[in-house]
């Protein structure tokens, strides 16, 4: 009975433990959440006070629940209602309003008006309104509640239907309404400020407060009376003082322009100049920006300008040629010095040296093009099968299609397809091509096959490359998506409806949709419509909609976002005189509210769909309007200003809109203001140039004060509705006795936690791992205290500042303990608590709830000395260098190496006991913890260390309220065998290769992308594993194998076609290996989608990649290149030549064509050797010797053919188009219009008056012909644009007469064209078509040409005319006559004004000169001597009858060639021209022209500039002078001509610079002001030694003031900045200053020995123990806590301690240091401590110096290691630069090094950069290393000198020096004087006609087309591209490269510059690039060109020089060009 009585009691113990969970799972939220119902007081309350005001009465009234987790809120009745739940110790509640009305604000910035509408939308106009109590009046004219022009913030109460509703308002004030610095706050404190600072007591009162405030901020005031007095002993106020008097003295040019005075507008003739024969034509107008005064004082005119020469060219001094216009004309010659391709600046000065005007010019040789092309396509968002076309159109300058051009169209893919369709998908490289001529009418339609596009989700690119008869070359492209699928929803809003509709390849059809309408909006439901709809259908647009979304049940879908882009809604206004008008353009009829104001005067208000008003009387002030409207669910505003027209000028130009080349045209201006008044006096700027600038921009006006434009209408205040609070949770302390039974906490573990009903809660739960252990939380009203400490028998078991990171338990033994928790303010200590054996002991202590067991303590938040001691002697310090996740054990307590200090990791608390330390590696080591000790463990070794226990930190830390963590235990061996996070998992290194594989793929072979498997749709379903390798297997080609690392989505590149097995390798050794087969097809790529089933377990697929991966694995010494000749391709090129084998060179063109065909396949028959052929088409290849050899050549599209070789060494390879691949291709000729072929109408009418063309013509009438008015013609069925009036061509030539000009009885004939036919041949000025007349004397064949000027076009330039000086009469008009150039081609006419009154306009326009029959000549734009080219004539015939002509080719008068031929459209002659021979004359004129019978003739003649073949070359003797007295003879040869002499030295004077240029250096960091205080203190040096005053003592001791002040605490030393760390570099560079300064003479407040002991403890703690250090500096020296960790600082350390005199044993130290070094010493290194024991008179060695010995070209000498990177000075100096300063202390201090120290120093004098060394620490380390030499004490002046006698007697001491000497003066003796080194140099020019090679200092050679040999085979039309490569032996510095072109060639885009080049300029002749630098090795540089004309063409040799020693050069040898 006992026994089941004992048994019953047990199981009632046990039953609650099984019904609740665990506190550390349990629930820790309310189940429920409940609602209460709000009364309208309630209401009121909480939106006055906020939500925190709710009282316990407000949670009276539940009327719902709903859980926690899943919120599914029921609708209630509107209202206002409170939701509550319970998180933890917080109540969390928010407010919920249920209402059916919305109240919205109309912010018109004036008024407070409201709208209140009901869940329709539909206003309620019977609502009672109160703002903050009181009433707000409804306004029946905008349907709104509105105060007028008041109004404030407060409370918004809305009643309607016995409701209210609350709205809180906000108000704010613009900044612009209150004054700077009153306050904002209470009116008692706003009144205050009125008061004692308005008037008049501010006077006294304001001053005085600014004086008190500058007073407490004293050291960073520079104003007023403080900065005055501040200002007397600091130099830096003083110039921030004098920067703020004068600000237009800091201002750059352009900011004083802008800010000053005077502003200025420029103009110039045109916007690109050629550098030489060229003429600069520039006009500046200069005016007052405050009225548009003219400037009136002279102007000096600047030019150009650099860093060397910021000023630029003096030119001239301007005055004014009419007031406030300064012209100037300045002819382009070399002589100015400009570079081209550059922006040239110039800029107008007055006397002070103001910018009063600046511009700038592009200086180019420039080639115009004439070609312009237009590409579009019939569907921009095409579906796959639905057609498509491309349309091209080609136009020349004057908008008229070209009748020679040809397109070559291609269609590539742009981007990676969609999901494919289907498994694998091969997409073809280039889908389509296709080649034919442009139509000469309209645009050319080429149709896209369907089939030449993949059936796939995805994006191609058209591109078209356009060529004209002369083969100027345009390209265009634009990129096309396509979807694969054929259906498309579509939503449009038109007008006020919403068009829907499906479409099915393009057309609309019927189809089923849902259609959803979303609501934005508070009241009501989500959606306003939602629902099957039946397509098409319109429905009326809902301004409440956010979006509409339209679907179906394919998985189509369509979405119209209503914003503020389209709801369509704007303002159009009128001002015309006094009046105004005003209309809303509405198209989506929505009502909208408007406010109308003048000025701020409200005038006119409303509501409704429509606005239309007009007023009479308007006044002068701006008009504004606002209108508000509801639209996309948001109530949108616009607001808009309608104020009358700013002052301006308003130019009506007349002009022709077209003429004829070199007519002479009258030009008319008619200026007024704004109100269309004239404007007498105004300067007028008219000029044009050709259109082919592509700039038809006018330049940029100033904005004067008085044409400012108007301010908006003045914000008076602004209203807002604030956001609710509802959604907001508020957050307070849970109300335990209320609130546990109403949202049923009671039954909840967590909540029990809490708030335990006797004062405790405990629950033990058995523990891993056999420890036990113990958790305790301090529970106060609910909240748990975070702990500090948590301590069991006094000892600490838990620190959280330490094990913040741990779980929270304290291991224990089992049984009864004294537990203490240290929080942040009370010590809570509980007596006899039990600890179950093997379990935790989770534990919650009310400390409310007092026991005899409890004792509460208050306490302060820091931790008491002894409370901090104590804690501190429990943890222990480790130095992690060396360790590997360690974890230290003490019995059975387990924690890793936990945060880390200043001083190591720490970890614990421990007792100080036995600890042993382990980590993965296998370390073990069991030591004696002490307290207070840093332990440093090793091999063998253990190492301990004092340690100041302050850097552990206060100790005090603790976690945030929110801190829980109940689910942890102590950690256990298990934790950490489960490899935590901070281990990185192993993985075996064979799955870790990096196999090496192609990046790209030749023609002939294809690609292959590998997609992954999608991820799973169920989300239960596992991921797979990662994948690792992709082996890829052959089926044709057994030997065939490649493994690629597989990073996702990947492609594998050059993979022969044939059928390929794919296996995946995943980490699980899992495999992904379809069992298809992958087709890989050439010229192309093929997708491949892998797929989940794919996947194979792990098995022998698996072993056998592993196996093979382990056999592949790169072998120790294995390099990349050795991986890659095991690979296996189909296509061999050998890399290098195979001895025996001879080379063939080649080309395959196109047979139709002749054009070069890249990337075709040219393989050797039967082997794996072959090349793709170049961009050309041309090949190089070597095979075997035995004369049997086939080659096999391929391409795509073509027919396959195989050639045997014989003996052949070229050969030329025409390959066919292959009929069944390119079926759809058709190539077709030029068009020829026929009268039978046009579509438009042609009539034609003989002999007939011109007013008699009125109904005999058809559709033509022609009104007011009568003589002297102007007649309009008007051609039926042209598109009137501005008039009916069409373009009239009169006898072949464009007339802008007027038709009643016209005598009908001259008339011979008339016809008509209209429609297409006029606009596809004349363009856009033939919209209203065109009427062709030919008069009678044309007509007569007998009779001479009409017009013998017209005859031969000669005079081209591409400006107009330029008129800068016109100016209106007095009825503001202004007239001039222009001649216009000969050339063909549109002009974009600007015209520029201004008068006296500020006001300024401008208009543009453009003139189009042409003829309807004519001849162009195209012709290279030079030649060389013997070059043989092909002229091209082009007879162009703009009419519709076919033309008989005669065309002639002249050189000068001599006939060249002549044949009769017919033109419709076009026809082009040819001719060959050999240029003249040398001696022959140096330019040729040639013209072509054609003639008809009636006398008509046309032609144009060019002038070829005639080049001689071969280079001038520089004949002479360089020299380089380094030694004290030398002297030299340079001698002189009488037959070449005159010589320059010219000498360079690096003088006294220039090193004075450097040194003053480091002192203006901006900042003053610790380095910076040691380099300035070296620098100064040499040029002491300096100063002495030319007996001249020394002025910077003032400036040495305040750097020494600021070095002194700048030391870092505590230690004394200096980082660079004075709050930045210690750096040992920046150390060692500011003492060594110091000393230097102190040896000088200048006093030092410097306490040596602290640094010196602080130096002492470094060394001792860094080579004291040699074994600690060696094991430390092989682990982690990062960790290493000391300022002198590396060996470069450890080198610093020991000069730093000898150059103080430091005792210390040196020699004993420096031997351990030389212990700790292993392997290569960098050779910075080695020569710092090979410095240093020079210092300590150790022995040292210098034999393996000369091999890092480099040298320059011009003598000098450096030292660098050009394999391995610097240390010593690493990030300070460049490499060569840190080596030769340490290789010239080294040398210098070792005797017998003088010769090599000369040419040190002449390297390093030569690598500064822009004129200067490249930092301030670079130019001090120089200048000390290099000054003592120079300037040693007692000798005399160093600086070189140099005397020249015989053929030139001077004395030079100021270089650089230049003279011009006859070659008859005979030979020249230079004596040098002087240390400092002279670089001389005399050398004569010749030309030589048969350059040979030259590799002297830089050996060039250059391949053109990929072609090296001396002759180049190009094709005319196809881009070729020029590479020059030059090797450089020596170091160069200021290198010109020239590099000619061959004539026949044109410059084609730019190429990617090399990036040591400074500038490149692209001459018509040649390429120069200048380089500042040129290093040793070989530098590719790259030129694009364009083939254009046929024929043979010498390409003079390209050469390398010296800007300023030319005799060192090299050059490459002459080569032909051959152009086909």
């Amino acid at each position: 009975m006992r026994c089941l009585l004992f048994l019953a009691f047990l199981c009632c113990l046990l039953l609650p433990a099984h019904a609740q969970r665990r506190v550390a799972e349990a629930r820790q939220q309310s189940y429920l959440t409940k609602v209460f119902r709000l009364s309208e007081a309630q209401t009121r309350q909480l939106y006055e006070h906020g939500l925190g005001a709710a009282r316990a009465d407000f949670f009276a009234q539940a009327v719902d629940s709903f859980a926690t987790d899943k919120p599914v809120r029921r609708p209630l009745p509107p209202g206002y209602y409170l939701e509550a739940h319970a998180e933890g110790a917080q109540l969390v509640y928010e407010l919920r309003a249920e209402t059916d009305r919305e109240v919205a604000l109309l912010d018109n910035q004036v008024d407070l008006t409201l709208v209140v509408r009901d869940s329709l939308g539909r206003p309620l106009p019977d609502a009672q309104v109160a703002v903050a109590g009181r009433p707000l009046p409804f306004d029946a004219a905008t349907q709104s509640y509105r105060q007028a022009g008041g109004g404030r913030a407060g409370l918004v109460a809305v009643t309607h239907a016995g409701r209210t509703t609350f709205h809180p308002l906000s108000q704010t004030f613009p900044e612009g309404r209150r004054r700077y610095g009153r306050p904002a706050g209470p009116w008692l404190r706003r009144a205050y400020w009125r008061v004692v600072y308005g008037f008049p007591l501010g006077y006294l009162t304001r001053p005085t407060r600014q004086l008190v405030n500058d007073l407490r901020h004293a050291s960073y005031v520079s104003t007023g009376l403080v900065g005055l007095l501040r200002s007397i002993f600091n130099e830096e106020v003083r110039e921030e003082r004098r920067e703020r008097r004068h600000p237009e003295r800091e201002d750059s040019d352009d900011n004083d322009e802008q800010a000053g005075r005077w502003t200025s507008y420029v103009a110039t003739s045109q916007p690109r100049y050629r550098p030489t024969g060229d003429t600069l034509r520039l006009k500046a107008r200069v005016l007052s920006r405050r009225n548009g005064k003219p400037y009136r004082q002279p102007l000096t005119l600047w030019l150009g300008g650099d860093y060397t020469h910021p000023e630029g060219k003096r030119l001239a001094v301007l005055r004014a040629s009419r007031p406030g216009s300064y012209l100037y004309t300045l002819p382009l010659t070399d002589t100015l010095g400009l570079r081209a391709d550059t922006y040239v600046g110039f800029r107008l000065k007055d006397r002070r040296g103001q910018v009063r005007a600046s511009g700038q010019f592009k200086l180019e040789d420039y080639e115009l093009k004439n070609s312009r092309y237009t590409l579009r396509v019939a569907e921009k968002n095409p579906h796959a099968g639905q057609p498509q076309a491309v349309y091209v159109r080609g136009t020349d300058a004057n908008d008229l299609n070209l009748l020679d051009a040809r397109v070559q169209l291609s269609l590539t893919p742009a981007g990676a397809p969609g999901v494919l369709p289907r498994r694998q998908l091969f997409v073809p490289d280039t889908l389509w091509t296709r080649r034919q001529p442009l139509d000469a009418l309209g645009e050319t339609r080429l149709d896209v096959p369907a089939t030449a596009l993949p059936d796939v989700d995805f994006s191609y690119q058209v591109q078209a490359t356009l060529l004209t008869a002369d083969n100027e070359r345009r390209t265009e492209s634009t990129v096309v998506p396509q979807l694969r699928d054929p259906g498309q929803l579509k939503l449009e809003l038109r007008g006020d409806s919403v068009h829907l509709s499906y479409e099915h390849l393009g057309k609309a059809q019927p189809h089923a949709a849902t259609l959803h309408i979303s609501a934005n909006r508070k009241v009501g439901g989500d959606w306003l419509f939602r629902g099957p709809v039946q397509l098409p259908v319109a429905a009326p647009v809902q301004a409440q909609a956010d979006y509409y979304e339209l679907r179906d049940a394919q998985g189509h879908t369509a979405r119209l976002d209503l914003d503020e882009e389209n709801a369509g809604l704007s303002l159009l206004s009128d001002r015309p005189a006094d009046s105004l008008v005003l209309a809303v353009d509405n198209p989506r009829r929505l009502a909208f509210w408007y406010y109308v104001y003048q000025g701020n005067r409200l005038r006119y208000r409303g509501y409704g769909p429509a606005l239309r008003l007009a007023v009479p009387h308007a006044g002068a002030e701006p008009w504004y309007a606002s209108l508000h409207y509801w639209w996309g669910g948001e109530l949108r505003t616009a607001e808009y200003t309608v104020a009358l027209p700013a002052p301006q000028l308003r130019i009506e130009t007349q002009q022709p809109a077209v003429a004829y080349p070199g007519q002479k045209i009258s030009l008319g201006f008619a200026v007024t203001d704004e109100r269309g008044r004239p404007v007498p006096n105004a300067d007028l700027t008219s000029y044009a140039h050709t259109s082919k600038f592509e700039q038809a921009a006018v330049p940029a006006l100033p904005v004067l004060r008085v044409a400012r434009p108007v301010a908006g209408r003045r914000s008076l205040r602004r209203f807002g509705l604030a956001n609710d609070f509802g959604h907001q949770p508020t957050r307070r302390l849970l109300d335990w006795p209320r609130w546990r039974n109403v949202l049923g906490l009671d039954s909840l573990t967590f909540y029990r936690f809490l708030y335990p009903d006797n004062g405790f809660f405990h629950e033990y739960r058995p523990a891993p791992g056999g420890l036990t252990q113990v958790a305790v939380f301090v529970v106060d009203s609910g909240r748990v205290q975070p702990p500090v400490a948590v301590y069991v028998d006094g000892q600490p078991g838990y620190i959280h500042h330490i094990n913040s990171n741990d779980p929270y338990t304290v291991v224990a033994d089992s049984g009864l303990h004294n537990i203490s928790i240290r929080t942040s303010t009370r010590l809570v200590r509980l007596d006899g608590v039990y600890l179950k054996p093997l379990h935790k002991l989770t534990l919650s202590i009310d400390i409310n709830q007092p026991c005899y067991e409890l004792s509460v303590q208050k306490v302060k938040p820091q931790l008491i000395p002894d409370e901090l001691l104590a804690l501190q002697r429990t943890l222990v310090v480790v130095d992690e260098a060396g360790l590997t996740a360690p974890t230290l054990r003490q019995g059975r307590l387990l924690r890793p190496l936990g945060g880390r200090t200043y001083s190591g990791r720490v970890a614990g608390p421990f007792r100080p006991d036995s600890v042993l330390l382990r980590d993965p590696l296998g370390l073990r080591r069991k030591f004696l913890f002490e307290p207070l000790y840093k332990y440093s463990f090793g091999p063998q070794l253990l190492k301990m260390q004092c340690f100041d226990a302050n850097l552990l930190g206060p100790l005090n830390g603790t976690a945030g309220y929110g801190w829980l963590p109940l689910k942890g235990f102590a950690y256990t061996e298990a934790d950490f065998r489960r490899q935590p996070q901070w281990v990185a998992p192993t993985i075996p290194v064979y799955l870790d290769n990096a196999f090496d594989a192609p990046w790209s793929t030749p023609a002939g072979q294809g690609r292959l992308e590998l997609r992954s498997p999608p991820p799973p749709n169920n989300p239960t379903e596992t991921a797979l594993p990662a994948p690792r390798y992709v082996r890829l297997i052959c089926a044709d080609q057994p030997k065939f194998l490649r493994f690629v690392r597989y990073y996702g989505t990947m492609t594998l590149h050059a993979l022969p076609a044939g059928r390929y097995r794919v296996a995946v390798l995943l980490a699980d050794s899992s495999c992904l290996a379809p069992t298809e087969d992958v087709l890989i097809q050439p010229n192309g790529q093929t997708y491949y989608q892998l797929q989940r089933t794919d996947r194979v377990p792990a098995g022998p697929l698996g072993h056998r990649l592993n196996q093979l991966l382990w056999r592949l694995r790169p072998k120790l010494g294995t390099t990349m290149k050795d991986v890659e000749q095991r690979r296996v391709i189909r296509v061999e090129t050998p890399s290098k030549p195979q001895p025996g084998w001879r080379t063939i060179r080649g080309q395959v063109i196109d047979q139709s064509n002749e054009e070069g065909l890249p990337g075709v396949t040219v393989l050797l028959k039967g082997t794996t050797l072959g090349v793709s052929t170049n961009a050309d088409g041309s090949f190089v290849l070597q095979v075997p010797p035995d004369g049997y050899s086939t080659l096999a050549i391929s391409s795509v599209g073509y027919v396959t053919r195989e050639i045997p070789l014989g003996w052949l060494g070229e050969l030329t390879v025409k390959l066919a188009a292959d009929a069944k691949q390119l079926s759809e291709v058709v190539v077709t000729g030029y068009f020829s219009a026929r009268r039978a072929d046009l579509t438009g109408s042609v009539q034609t009418i003989s002999a007939a008056p011109l007013r008699g063309l009125s109904g005999r013509v058809a559709g033509v009438s022609i009104d007011g012909a009568q003589p002297g008015a102007g007649a309009r013609v008007m051609i039926r069925g042209a598109a009137a644009l501005t008039s009916n009036s069409p373009l009239i061509i009169l006898d072949g030539l464009p007339f802008n007469g007027l038709a009643a000009d016209l005598d009908p009885a001259t008339l011979a004939n008339a016809r008509t064209i209209a429609g297409a036919q006029a606009t596809g041949l004349y363009g856009a000025a033939a919209a209203n078509g065109v009427l062709i007349l030919t008069t009678k004397k044309s007509a007569d064949a007998d009779g001479p040409g009409r017009d013998p000027r017209l005859a031969l076009r000669r005079h081209f330039r591409d400006y107009g005319w330029w008129r800068p000086l016109l100016t209106t009469d007095a009825r503001g008009q202004a007239r001039t006559e222009v001649v216009l150039p000969d050339d063909v081609t549109s002009w974009d006419s600007f015209v520029l004004a201004s008068d006296r009154h500020g006001r300024l306009g401008q208009a543009t326009g453009r003139l189009k000169s042409f003829k309807q029959l004519r001849a162009e000549l195209a012709t290279p734009r030079f030649l060389v001597a013997g070059d043989r080219t092909q002229l091209l004539g082009k007879s162009l015939n703009y009419g519709f009858d076919t033309a008989r002509v005669t065309t002639t080719f002249r050189n000068g008068d001599k006939v060249l060639g002549s044949q009769a031929r017919l033109v419709s459209p076009s026809a082009v002659d040819t001719l060959t021209f050999t240029a003249p021979t040398p001696t022959g004359p140096d330019s040729v004129t040639v013209s072509f022209a054609l003639a008809q019978p009636n006398g008509y003739q046309d032609g144009e003649q060019r002038t070829l500039a005639v080049l001689p073949a071969g280079t001038r070359e520089t004949v002479g003797t360089f020299a380089t002078l380094a030694a004290a007295d030398t002297t030299v003879q340079f001698m002189i040869d009488p037959t070449l001509g005159e010589a320059t002499v010219r000498l360079e030295s690096d003088a006294l004077p220039l090193l004075l610079s450097e040194i003053e240029h480091l002192q203006s250096y901006a900042y003053l960091c610790n380095e910076q002001a040691a380099s300035k205080l070296k620098a100064l203190l040499l040029e002491k040096r300096i100063r002495a030694v030319q007996a001249q005053p020394f002025k910077g003592d003032r400036a040495v001791n305040f750097l020494i003031r600021k070095l002194l002040a700048g030391r870092h605490k505590p230690e004394g030393l200096w980082g660079t900045w004075p709050n930045s760390l210690v750096s040992p570099w920046a150390t060692s560079h500011v003492l060594e200053a110091l000393l230097e300064a102190e040896q000088a003479g200048y006093k030092l407040k410097l306490d040596r020995a602290p640094i010196q002991a602080f130096l002492l403890r470094e060394l001792d703690a860094q080579l004291s123990e040699a074994a600690t250090v060696a094991v430390l500096r092989r682990a982690h020296p990062a960790y290493y806590s000391s300022y002198y960790q590396s060996a470069d600082d450890l080198i610093r350390l020991l000069s730093l301690l000898h150059h103080l005199g430091a005792p210390a044993d040196y020699r004993t130290y420096l031997a351990r240091f030389d212990r700790l070094q292993t392997g290569r010493q960098p050779l910075d290194r080695y020569l710092a401590l090979t410095a240093l024991r020079q210092q300590l008179g150790l022995p040292y060695q210098l034999d393996t110096l000369r091999r890092y010995r480099l040298r320059t070209q011009l003598g000098g000498v450096f030292y660098c290691d050009t394999l391995h990177a610097s240390t010593y000075y690493r990030f300070l100096l460049r490499n060569q630069v840190g080596s030769t300063l340490l290789a010239y202390r080294v040398l210098r201090a070792a005797p017998g090094h003088e010769a090599e120290l000369a040419h040190l120093r002449l390297g390093l004098l030569n690598l500064r950069e822009g004129g200067h060394w490249t930092s301030t620490f670079e130019a001090a380390q120089i200048l000390e290393t290099i000054g003592p030499e120079l300037f040693a004490d007692g000798r005399p002046a160093t600086f070189a000198r140099a005397r020249l006698s015989g053929g030139l007697s001077q004395t030079v001491s100021e270089f650089p020096f230049t003279a011009k000497i006859p070659a008859t003066a005979g030979p020249i003796l230079l004596h040098k004087e002087g240390l400092l080194p002279v670089y001389a140099t005399a050398y004569q020019t010749r030309w030589n006609p048969t350059p040979a090679p030259v590799a002297g200092a830089f050996t060039v050679r250059t391949a053109l087309a990929g072609q090296a040999g001396t002759r180049v085979l190009l094709r005319a039309g196809q881009p070729a591209e020029l590479v020059v490569t030059v090797d450089v032996k020596a170091e160069a510095r200021y290198v010109l490269l020239e590099v000619p072109i061959p004539a026949g060639c044109s410059y084609g885009d730019p190429a990617a510059p090399n990036y040591l080049e400074t500038h490149r300029e692209y001459l018509r002749h040649q390429t120069g690039i200048f380089l500042d630098q040129l290093p040793i090795g070989r530098h590719e540089f790259r030129i694009a060109l364009q083939p254009r004309f046929r024929g043979q063409y010498t390409i003079n040799p390209a050469k390398a020089e010296l800007v300023y020693f030319p005799t060192k050069f090299g050059r490459s040898a002459s080569k032909q060009a051959v152009v086909r």
